[in-house]
């Protein structure tokens, strides 16, 4: 994976991910991604701030991290959904 957009295609993020020097996670619906920086240093991508902020975790935690992150936002959709 090169980090572009197919062709005829391009996200937010595909201008960033040249700061990367390889992209290791990316979650579906969520323009943040995680790579690797110039340093070797694990960081990820905020979209709303556009910038790089160290991550300190093993890929792991950062997984199980977002997983619950998931579990949280679909609980909360739920909840939305039930109560309107």
């Amino acid at each position: 994976m090169d980090g572009r957009a197919p062709a005829g295609r391009s996200t937010v993020a595909d201008s960033h991910v040249s700061f990367l020097k390889s992209m290791f996670l990316k979650i579906m619906s969520d323009p943040d991604l995680y790579g690797f920086g110039r340093d070797d240093r694990r960081s990820r991508w905020h979209h709303e701030t556009a910038e790089f902020r160290g991550v300190d975790n093993g890929f792991a935690a950062v997984l199980d991290f977002e997983l619950a992150e998931r579990k949280t936002r679909k609980e909360h959709k739920k909840a939305e959904r039930a109560a309107g």
